[in-house]
């Protein structure tokens, strides 16, 4: 269930899908920080699962991260 909805967001085996909300995401964090994604981010982690690095419980925590981003963002 998780990958359905990581790949849903555009988490994919090999980065984020173009035109995704993970692809929108990744961009407001470089445009945030001026360096990009940071390792150990909820965006990290995710993208991590994605790829079959991460656990699922970090996934599961790191999507706090992605829901708080969708909350600012919509706002």
């Amino acid at each position: 269930m998780a990958s359905f909805i990581l790949g849903w967001l555009g988490f994919t085996a090999v980065g984020p899908a173009a035109g995704s909300i993970a692809a929108a995401w990744q961009a407001s964090i470089a445009a945030a920080t001026g360096v990009g994604v940071v390792a150990g981010s909820p965006f990290a982690v995710l993208q991590s699962f994605a790829m079959g690095g991460a656990s699922l419980a970090s996934a599961a925590a790191s999507s706090l991260g992605l829901a708080g981003w969708l909350f600012t963002s919509l706002l």
